[in-house]
């Protein structure tokens, strides 16, 4: 009986990668951790870089694989912080390595701004951001896409 259950439990916590891809769907979001101390200075695009941890679908939460990484544009433009994600890559447990381009915007608790300390001011404002690893975001996908087995 134990054999069984531990079956049972392995397929399902694998059900999107029995195809080699990941479905995300539109309006899906990406829960997501800065890897690492990034600064942000005004009205420059700055890559950033994000560990996606879960995939959340409605109600639906999905664990993404160990070894994943979001690619993010940052942008502080004017008293805004955008976060843009552009791709993720993930590693399986089993070596396979998905990858797909993404279009969204980042949400924090649920809204769609980025609150930010301001790092450096001059006379017009902030002229520079820094966001400290562990800050997390959810990015809201704007389009569908599916994470698919690089060949």
């Amino acid at each position: 009986m134990c054999k069984y259950i531990v079956i049972v439990v392995m397929l399902f916590s694998l059900p999107a990668l029995a195809n080699d891809a990941i479905e995300i769907r539109q309006a899906d979001r990406l829960a997501s951790t800065l890897l690492n101390d990034t600064s942000i200075p005004l009205n420059e695009s700055t890559s950033v870089l994000f560990d996606p941890h879960t995939l959340i679908s409605g109600d639906h939460e999905q664990v993404l694989p160990d070894y994943c990484l979001l690619s993010a544009d940052a942008v502080l433009n004017g008293n805004l912080l955008l976060l843009s994600p552009r791709n993720i890559l993930c590693v399986t447990d089993q070596q396979k390595v998905l990858e797909s381009e993404l279009s969204g915007f980042a949400t924090v608790n649920g809204v769609a701004a980025v609150p930010f300390d301001c790092a450096r001011t001059t006379a017009s404002g902030c002229a520079e951001v820094r966001l400290q690893a562990g800050f997390s975001v959810d990015f809201q996908l704007t389009e569908p896409t599916t994470l698919r087995i690089q060949r």
